[in-house]
């Protein structure tokens, strides 16, 4: 199940934004978002909260399939954009669950 923080593994780890989009680690995929094919992005300028969609017709970007490892893209310029992250930004972020809002929640402060 998406955000199941009962298991033993920490609940911290990184994301990388650049180009535009928000790159995630095969182990972050399957940590918290495993079946997930879309995300919502919401929070404020120096947090970033990542929410897996369970019931995908409700909408949200898509989580794509980058590479054979298994690591997942979510190309997101408009909302990046929105919280004052250009196209041309590059940065790797702390990122850990946060269990109360069932997202992954990311410091970009």
């Amino acid at each position: 199940m998406p955000g199941d923080a009962t298991r033993s593994e920490p609940l911290h780890c990184q994301v990388r934004i650049a180009d535009g989009s928000l790159y995630l680690d095969a182990e972050v995929y399957d940590r918290w978002f495993q079946g997930v094919q879309t995300v919502v992005l919401l929070g404020d300028p120096s947090t970033l909260l990542i929410v897996p969609v369970v019931h995908a017709p409700t909408g949200g970007l898509l989580v794509k399939i980058r590479n054979a490892r298994g690591d997942r893209v979510v190309h997101a310029p408009e909302a990046l954009a929105g919280r004052g992250i250009s196209r041309d930004f590059f940065g790797v972020f702390p990122a850990a669950w946060d269990p109360q809002a069932a997202a992954l929640r990311i410091s970009l402060a």
